[in-house]
């Protein structure tokens, strides 16, 4: 190998080395770009996790302006319901229905 391929080997290794040393900034930058996209995204995720299944603001509030009434709009079952008569069971509200019948199995020694 003579001088002239010599310096021109050298010659392509700086040059590689500087491209190389820009891809590697450009791809750098787009690590930072896509960790601060990742993070952007964690945050969203979290805010929308806590708005489905946060603690909801549709609570039961005494306000001057509503009525008492209107706010027991639904309890009039419980108003009318006299507490000292036993709640039924289910056996007792399904009047043995959910039982089953059971079918009596053919005789194998009867079949003729």
């Amino acid at each position: 190998m003579d001088q002239a391929d010599q310096k021109e080997l050298i010659q392509l290794l700086k040059e590689n080395n500087t491209y190389l040393k820009q891809q590697n900034e450009i791809q750098q930058k787009q690590i930072q770009d896509l960790t601060q996209t990742i993070a952007n995204l964690n945050e969203t995720v979290e805010y929308l996790k806590n708005k489905i299944f946060g603690a909801s603001s549709e609570k039961l509030k005494v306000v001057d302006e509503v009525s008492p009434d209107q706010l027991s709009l639904f309890n009039e079952v419980e108003a009318c319901v006299d507490p000292s008569v036993e709640e039924p069971t289910v056996e007792t509200v399904l009047g043995g229905a959910n039982k089953k019948k059971r079918q009596k199995k053919a005789d194998p020694r009867r079949s003729s």
